[in-house]
């Protein structure tokens, strides 16, 4: 199934709430627990991600990681 990023956005907005029933388009979506709401983000969020939909988030707010390398010769 493809993802939307106004799905990831509904979902977003749902945990940012704490609201476990929220409408989406023509269809109300219930949750049983916070942790099913994480869990169907993180699907979401992942699906998005690995299709290029999303850009792929760093684990740091540091910035873009780069790596250096030195030598003694």
């Amino acid at each position: 199934m493809a993802f939307t990023t106004d799905q990831l956005a509904a979902l977003e907005a749902a945990l940012a709430s704490g609201q476990l029933e929220f409408r989406f388009g023509d269809r109300w979506v219930k949750y049983q627990t916070i942790a099913d709401l994480r869990a169907a983000y993180e699907l979401v969020k992942a699906q998005l991600q690995s299709s290029g939909a999303l850009p792929l988030t760093a684990g740091s707010n540091r910035g873009p990681a780069t790596l250096a390398t030195f030598s003694r010769e």
